[in-house]
């Protein structure tokens, strides 16, 4: 009878395993593959009872009752992202999801919990908060533990740290999220010591056209190929480059390295690759051409700091000068069209060789938030997709919307500088595509599910008649359907401004007559086109 009522008197200790009981219970029918449901019961259930010994290990009531608050608050925490992430993306949650957490700043963040929080994610925390509510004054210990006892639990502390270390680490959610910090801060770090300086020993010119030039880089977000009518899409969501469309190069099988903004523009901006992500030494497209003689120009819609300066803001601050738009007053509505007065006055500057890269909000995050009301052109309910939810049907009008808004975007910045009837181009991609029930009954980017729709990306070029005669090279319709990767971009970018340096490679640059067929790689080494057949 002892052993009973030993439990009955500390029962609440019971407790402290409750969400290792939910993640048993739930995870059955949320964790798809059955090893790693396994090693996720075990790895929490290992985890609480690390945090058990150190509970018992205490004698003082009040020491006990702050920590079994605490550690329950930490234990059902655990459970709720790790159910969470696995209802959402069928996945466990890995560094790279971490890495854009890290990035994100408060609103972005606010948007995330907009698009994801369902009907499940109140469930989980119901589950959670009734038990703390029911125990929080009613929590029962008679446990003593003296010298011996003490003796033991530090060795079952140990055992259970050794059991977590050796075997569950990529499953302890403590240790990842740890270890993708001090990564993140190690990258970051890196970074800041070489891409944010307005110059890199890493690279140097070999020659760079003396001539006046304005060259425009624009970089978009989260737009697919898949929703736009340049490239087959059903709907009219290019009306105004589609009136142009035979003075664009608009090639058809580009794709984006990754699928999340950070990782993304790591890769298509400088001389990282899936190989050497964070390669060390590196350089960027804007270091390379402040080298190159250019005064360059970074026009950015997104906020600058997220928990910390985005990886993207501080590859930014190598330019020359620098403009950010979206301040921290902007909330969640924001529309592009506010870098058309500062390109404007940039294009009037008279300066002869500007290199101007822009960087849109694109159709990020919650598509309705991200085109006025005026470009509030399809409320149809699609017959044509009669399998969708009436959400999913608003998800994809609001992206369509949004796609058609980024349209006029675009369009404009090609007036803006085709007006000035110079020798230059504009050279727009978007980082990566969004997912909008396209494939999968999903709306968003996850590089778990990696669908054609968040790696297949627009890449449109405009030439002015100028830059034709100067470069016809540059300039074939066979170029347009060659496949490609922006991995490779830099060469690529360095071809298109005239710019011939040490670290060229003419087989990566897709205007390059010696252009050369590389794999396409995306997630660690997934050969994407190989995969897509």
């Amino acid at each position: 009878m002892k052993p009973l009522r030993f439990l009955k008197q500390n029962s609440s200790l019971l407790w402290l395993f409750y969400p290792v009981f939910v993640l048993t219970i739930i995870g059955y029918w949320k964790i798809p593959i059955l090893l790693d449901y396994i090693k996720e019961t075990i790895a929490l259930g290992v985890f609480t009872t690390t945090l058990l010994c150190v509970l018992l290990f205490f004698n003082n009531k009040n020491h006990r009752r702050f920590l079994f608050i605490l550690f329950y608050i930490i234990l059902s925490l655990v459970c709720f992202i790790k159910l969470s992430f696995y209802h959402l993306f069928g996945v466990k949650i890995s560094a790279s999801a971490l890495y854009v957490a890290f990035e994100s700043n408060t609103n972005e963040m606010s948007e995330f919990f907009q698009m994801y929080f369902s009907a499940f994610s109140v469930f989980l925390l119901v589950l959670f908060i009734l038990p703390l509510i029911k125990f929080r004054k009613n929590i029962r210990f008679t446990f003593k533990a003296n010298l011996f006892l003490k003796v033991g639990l530090i060795s079952i502390l140990l055992f259970s740290l050794f059991l977590s270390n050796k075997y569950f680490k990529s499953y302890n959610f403590g240790y990842v999220l740890a270890n993708s910090y001090k990564d993140y801060l190690h990258i970051k770090e890196a970074i800041s010591q070489s891409l944010a300086k307005p110059e890199n020993d890493f690279i140097k010119i070999i020659e760079s056209d003396t001539i006046p030039q304005t060259f425009v880089v624009v970089i978009g977000e989260s737009t697919s190929k898949k929703h736009m009518q340049l490239y087959g899409y059903h709907r009219e969501t290019n009306p105004l480059l589609e009136e142009i469309k035979d003075h664009l190069m608009v090639f058809d099988s580009v794709i984006s390295p990754d699928v999340h903004t950070i990782l993304a523009l790591d890769k298509i901006l400088t001389f990282s690759t899936h190989k050497e992500p964070n390669k060390n030494p590196n350089a960027s497209v804007v270091q390379l051409s402040n080298m190159a003689g250019f005064t360059t120009y970074w026009i950015s819609n997104q906020r600058p700091v997220g928990m910390h300066e985005s990886i993207s803001t501080q590859m930014a601050t190598a330019a020359k000068k620098r403009f950010f738009l979206a301040t921290d007053d902007y909330m969640e509505v924001n529309y592009d069209e506010k870098i058309l007065p500062v390109l404007k006055e940039i294009l009037n500057d008279s300066v002869s060789k500007k290199m101007i890269f822009i960087h849109l909000i694109g159709t990020h995050g919650k598509y309705k938030y991200r085109f006025p009301e005026s470009f509030k052109y399809f409320n149809d309910t699609l017959v044509s997709s009669t399998n969708h939810s009436e959400d999913a049907i608003q998800e994809i009008n609001d992206y369509d919307n949004a796609v058609r808004y980024n349209d006029f975007i675009v369009k404009n910045i090609i007036n803006l500088v085709g007006y000035k009837n110079e020798n230059s181009y504009v050279l727009y991609f978007s980082d990566h595509g969004d997912e909008v029930y396209d494939t999968i009954d999903y709306r968003g980017h996850n590089s778990y599910f990696a669908t054609p729709s968040m790696h297949e990306v627009p890449f449109i070029v405009w030439f002015s008649d100028t830059y034709k005669q100067i470069h016809p090279e540059n300039i074939s319709p066979n170029f347009s359907s060659r496949r490609y990767s922006l991995v490779n971009f830099i060469h690529s970018f360095a071809t298109l401004s005239g710019i011939k340096f040490n670290k060229l490679d003419s087989t990566k640059s897709v205007f390059s007559p010696y252009f050369k067929k590389h794999s396409r790689i995306i997630k660690k080494n997934i050969d994407y086109d190989a995969q897509k057949n």
